[in-house]
């Protein structure tokens, strides 16, 4: 598949984006969070500029611009409100709807906070929690129920969109509320976990694949045997640009080497250190690159007419 530098910058940075957000809430709701606030003063101003919700608002520009960058790669881009319209067949718009629905709740909740209304602040933070987990398992099934691909139809896309995205937003969580003093009994299970997913969806990509020309075709319960003799054209089409994208074995095995080192083990040992800046840039690149291996690694069964 091609890998689009927009949907590369979508998932990486609205995934930190909602991950940070999920951090952010889950630490101040379960005391975790150093900073309280005092509610409404007598100056908006201060009341506006307390850490935990300029941090909240860093959270929210980050999912927002990879929300934005997500449309560059549409044809037209006019035409992405129709993505709204089809809740209950396709997850792209399920995901839509609730990245929408994210703005109103999640202005509601600050509004709580800001009156002092604790009852009200903690069950609308709740229901944050839920609604983050439910969009990123939204994004992760775009891919993952396409059958089309049987490399992102695995069991592991989904828990990893689901843990990539915890870590980069406690990576985030650690860099921009340095008072926090991760714990390394925190960062280090989630990262290790991060990882060991990976592994085994780089695994997994080894495994025998029964996708061929016959079964792309619908014949491979028949008898019949296909062969393609002519592509019918002389040169690339749209199917070939956009689901054909190869790249030689000794790139993508030092991109595999280089994605892990940089997403998950050079942040754990940076964090050791309380480098949390350089542990967030250094995972940030390395997802962008392990997004990059999503893409190129995925293998359209389109390829089969094609002969690749």
């Amino acid at each position: 598949m091609h890998p689009a530098l927009s949907v590369l910058f979508f998932t990486v940075t609205s995934g930190m984006g909602f991950g940070l957000l999920f951090c952010l809430l889950f630490a101040y709701h379960y005391g975790v969070f150093p900073l309280p606030l005092n509610g409404l003063s007598d100056n908006v101003w201060s009341s506006l500029t307390q850490p935990y919700l300029i941090d909240i608002a860093i959270a929210t520009g980050l999912f927002t611009l990879g929300l934005i960058s997500s449309s560059f790669h549409l044809a037209n881009p006019k035409n992405a409100w129709r993505s709204f319209t089809r809740f209950r067949s396709s997850w792209l718009s399920r995901e839509a709807v609730f990245a929408v629905l994210m703005y109103p709740v999640l202005a509601i909740y600050i509004g709580a906070l800001l009156f002092e209304m604790t009852l009200a602040a903690n069950l609308i933070g709740l229901a944050l929690l839920v609604l983050l987990l439910v969009l990123v398992y939204c994004t992760a099934m775009i891919y993952a129920s396409l059958k089309t691909i049987p490399q992102w139809h695995n069991r592991y896309v989904s828990a990893g969109f689901l843990i990539f995205s915890l870590i980069s937003g406690l990576m985030a969580y650690a860099a921009i509320v340095p008072e926090a003093q991760l714990n390394s009994l925190i960062y280090l299970p989630v990262l290790g976990t991060g990882l060991v997913i990976k592994l085994l969806y780089f695994h997994s990509l080894g495994e025998p694949q029964i996708s061929n020309i016959n079964t792309a075709t619908g014949f491979g319960a028949s008898q019949a045997s296909i062969t393609l003799f002519d592509t019918g054209h002389s040169s690339r089409n749209f199917s070939q640009r956009e689901f054909i994208y190869i790249v030689g074995p000794k790139t993508t095995n030092l991109a595999r080497k280089v994605c892990l080192i940089a997403a998950f083990v050079l942040p754990a040992a940076l964090l050791t250190m309380n480098w949390t800046w350089a542990a967030l840039a250094s995972h940030y690149l390395g997802m962008l690159l392990e997004r990059w291996l999503f893409f190129v690694e995925a293998k359209h069964v389109i390829r089969h007419y094609y002969s690749t």
